[in-house]
């Protein structure tokens, strides 16, 4: 029979963490293992008799050994932790409820801590009866003004234990049961808890107080007493000295947790944070962005908000409004505004309408003054833009005032002002547009749709000239640069009724709220704008934010209004054509630059909702620089122009690609027969470019792509168009030799357009077109690579009719003359073009060229 005296004195005189874990296992093993007829349960507790109070080890006065009763204690504790939790009796159990809970209130010296430590684990065991958990918390209340004299840690085990029992179900239950509403045992805890201090005590003791408000049912006595135990630790921070692992902020999440946990403390909570908040001066930032923060998870949380949170909706706004309106620190002006969206969230009906009614009566006086319109807009929107119902109250009457202020602006900063409030007003709507509403809603928001269908013409479009106009002075830029975005969004607007709900919600993109010649109009004007960042146009301050701000809008608007998008390529060139007629070459390749490089942007940067429409602008915009591309090379124009081109084809290219992967679309796709003669087929108007014959269309192929292809069908046609224009620019630049000087074959040279070209512009110009090459080629797979027989592709340049790799010769021929067969290749010209195919090739197609050669 195992002596558990023997064991409790090892572990009592053990100097190490490892020997006592050992023996506390070994008592546990045998408690399991023993015959029930042993009563190993009772001699395993009678082993530490001799530590306890009375056990006679002491002399009559004697100081007893606290340290010793405390690892005696330990010894029961930590053998608990290795118990099963099913093999205890219910008396048992019983037993040690008992022997543990007298600790609390025998010995406050030695015995609570490890006594909360082993309570808290047989609660957990399978024969714990849930009666017994008021017991626990009456023997824990008998500590009384002993409770504040433990070490922070013991009381921290005792916040645990307590925690524990509140929420553990049957134990839950039964409290409930026994105090009902009176809740006295709380009431017992309130008293002993109040004084607490410690940071990481208090963390346990919130929640405490969290869990009884939120799922208990108490009466209003109670949680008034209970919220006067919590409140005045408000607002709670850490001391600098504190070496606690929580932070300040959690300290305060978990007070504010207690402030949002029972919607009927509603009218002392919001009275409080209220009374704080208006100490003006006396309120720091961190203390006044606590009171916001606490507010909000109150307005978020609090049930019943027609009880809870309208009674104090005007005391809230009329409170908060002014850290708005007069604030100067950006973050507590946020805080202000989340509490605001946070109120016009849980409002509803009456009370709503009341709400927004104040609001837009308390704002709409500021839009007219050039020092507050700024922030009334900023109010406004705060509330309109929480949920459709609040927008639609609010958005005709916002929107009426602003129009009539900007027809009377007191500044040029008055109208930047206001137009960046209707602008922010629009990108609401585009976005609640798109929530999910009921039938009535939806038709009380498609009620307002006309107050946004005359914006443009009524407000937008003065202000949008202004960007335009030759002598645009820098107020009139300003203007101008708050006009782009709201314009451009306007294009963006749907109507509300084109919400489709048959279809998971998921809008019809074809409808627009503009009729289409408001839509072109007001790409146009825009375009207007990006025009005068070309030659020609002075530099102004503020140009250059005015025409990214420009280029945005369009390029928005363009994935919206896809039809808008032809239009401007076609203006663009027409530029692009009367400058290199007028034959000033620098100014002709700037242009070329700039307006090539935003029509690369408008067009292919970011994908429209329907994928197909992207690779239509990447077709149209491809092929007319590729026609103004070789009408120039017909036309002997400068080399820098031909360079100048083929980079904004290059860049066009790029773009596309870009937006394609932006999608993470599957990059494998099957590559069978002849490719680029199906490319040729399906796209005549890239066939007949560069004077070359057109293959027989081919309609079948051209419904690969249709209007319905996801984004990876897409992108495979566009990687082979390009390979095919690639194909189309490598011919152009060679041609083919009958007979080379030195080794008697067909061989590839210059075109007859490199006659009289600057070597340098020349070898400028192949290296663009090189590098194109080497990108799409680089794109494909090394599957693909080999479907396509890519390597060829570094010794044709695309002539494979005329070179073929390996090239015949006869047999007689000796092996040094084979060796210079491609001399013309390695040494010449050509050998630009070649270089850039052979960086992105794959290894298995370097490997295949060299056994070919």
């Amino acid at each position: 029979m195992a002596d558990f005296r023997q064991w409790a004195l090892e572990f009592v005189l053990a100097d190490n963490e490892g020997q006592q874990t050992a023996i506390a296992k070994k008592a546990a093993n045998e408690i399991q293992t023993a015959a029930s007829n042993t009563n190993p349960v009772a001699r395993w507790v009678e082993a530490v008799q001799p530590w306890m109070p009375g056990g006679g080890n002491e002399a009559e006065n004697e100081t007893p050994d606290w340290t010793a009763r405390a690892k005696a204690l330990e010894f029961l504790s930590r053998t608990l932790d290795f118990l099963s939790n099913d093999i205890l009796k219910p008396s048992q159990v019983k037993l040690l409820v008992s022997f543990f809970g007298a600790m609390f209130e025998v010995d406050h010296k030695a015995g609570i801590m490890p006594s909360a430590s082993a309570l808290s684990r047989i609660v957990a065991m399978k024969s714990f009866q849930r009666h017994m958990g008021h017991d626990i918390i009456q023997k824990v209340c008998s500590l009384k003004d002993d409770f504040p004299r433990q070490v922070s840690k013991t009381r921290l085990e005792i916040y645990e234990l307590i925690r524990l029992l509140m929420t553990t179900p049957g134990v839950a239950s039964d409290l409930q049961n026994t105090h009902g509403s009176s809740a006295g045992f709380v009431l017992d805890l309130i008293q002993l808890c109040r004084s607490e201090r410690d940071p990481e005590c208090l963390m346990v003791w919130f929640d405490i107080l969290r869990l009884f408000m939120s799922e208990y049912t108490v009466s209003q006595d109670v949680l008034e007493e209970v919220y006067g135990v919590f409140k005045p630790y408000f607002p709670i921070s850490l001391p600098r000295a504190s070496q606690v692992a929580i932070t300040p902020e959690e300290l305060k999440l978990q007070l504010r947790k207690c402030f949002s946990a029972n919607h009927l403390l509603a009218d002392k909570v919001f009275p409080f944070l209220l009374g704080k908040l208006d100490q003006g001066d006396a309120v720091t930032v961190n203390v006044k962005l606590d009171i916001l923060k606490t507010m909000q998870a109150c307005l978020d949380e609090y049930s019943h908000p027609q009880k809870a949170i309208a009674p104090y909706a005007n005391q809230i706004w009329g409170s908060l409004k002014y850290e708005v309106r007069n604030g100067e620190i950006e973050d507590t002006i946020w805080g202000t505004l989340e509490v605001l969206k946070s109120l016009t969230r849980r409002l509803a009906g009456d009370s709503l309408r009341d709400y927004t009614l104040s609001v837009t009566r308390d704002c709409v006086p500021d839009l007219a003054t050039t020092m507050y319109a700024s922030s009334a807009g900023r109010l406004m929107v705060s509330v309109l833009s929480s949920k459709p119902s609040a927008f639609v109250l609010m958005a005709a009457p916002v929107i009426t005032h602003i129009k009539e202020n900007l027809r009377h602006p007191k500044a040029p900063v008055h109208t930047q002002d206001l137009l960046k409030v209707l602008h922010i007003i629009l990108e609401t709507r585009f976005l609640l547009v798109d929530t999910n509403m009921a039938a009535e809603d939806r038709e009380d928001f498609a009620a307002i749709d006309g107050f946004f269908k005359s914006l443009y013409q009524d407000t937008f479009k003065n202000p949008v000239s202004l960007g335009s106009k030759p002598d645009a002075s820098y107020d009139d830029i300003k203007v101008a640069t708050q006009a782009v975005p709201g314009a451009g969004v306007l294009v963006c607007q749907r109507p509300s009724k084109s919400l489709d709900l048959s279809n998971n919600g998921a809008s019809d993109i074809s409808q627009r709220l503009l009729p289409e010649s408001a839509c072109s109009e007001i790409c146009s004007s825009l375009f207007a704008i990006l025009k005068k960042s070309g030659p020609g146009y002075p530099r102004s301050s503020g140009g250059d934010e005015l025409i990214n701000d420009a280029a945005q809008a369009l390029q928005r608007a363009i994935r919206y209004f896809p039809r808008g998008f032809d239009g401007l390529v076609d203006e663009s060139l027409s530029i692009i054509r009367s400058s290199r007629q007028n034959g000033n070459v620098p100014d002709t390749v700037e242009t070329i630059k700039t307006l090539g490089g935003l029509v690369a942007y408008l067009g292919s940067s970011e994908l429209p909702f329907t994928p197909r429409d992207g690779f239509d602008h990447f077709i149209y915009s491809i092929r007319a620089f590729l026609s103004e591309l070789f009408d120039s090379l017909e036309s002997k124009s400068d080399p820098e122009i031909w360079c100048a081109l083929v980079a904004t084809i290059q860049s066009t290219i790029r773009y596309f690609n870009d937006a394609c992967l932006a999608k993470n679309p599957d990059k494998e796709f099957s590559i069978e027969g002849e490719p680029l003669q199906k490319i040729g087929s399906a796209y005549p108007a890239l066939s007949l470019l560069g004077g070359e014959t057109v293959t027989e269309s081919s309609p079948e192929y051209h419904s690969q792509v249709p209007q319905s292809a996801s984004v990876a069908e897409i992108r495979s046609e566009f990687l082979l168009v390009t390979l095919f224009i690639a194909r189309r620019l490598y011919r152009r630049a060679t041609k083919v030799v009958d007979t080379h000087p030195q080794t008697g074959k067909q061989a590839l040279s210059l075109s007859d357009d490199f006659a009289n070209v600057d070597e340098v512009s020349g070898h400028q110009y192949l290296h663009l077109i090189s590098t194109l090459a080497g990108f799409v080629i680089h794109e494909f797979s090394e599957t693909q690579q080999t479907s396509l027989k890519a390597e060829s592709f570094a010794i044709s340049l695309f002539r494979d009719e005329s070179i073929r790799v390996p090239q015949t010769v006869p047999e007689a021929q000796s092996s040094l003359e084979n060796g210079s067969s491609w001399s013309w290749l390695a040494s010449e010209a050509p050998n630009v073009l070649a270089f850039g195919i052979l960086q992105a090739l794959q290894p298995s197609a370097v490997s295949r060229l060299v056994r070919s050669l």
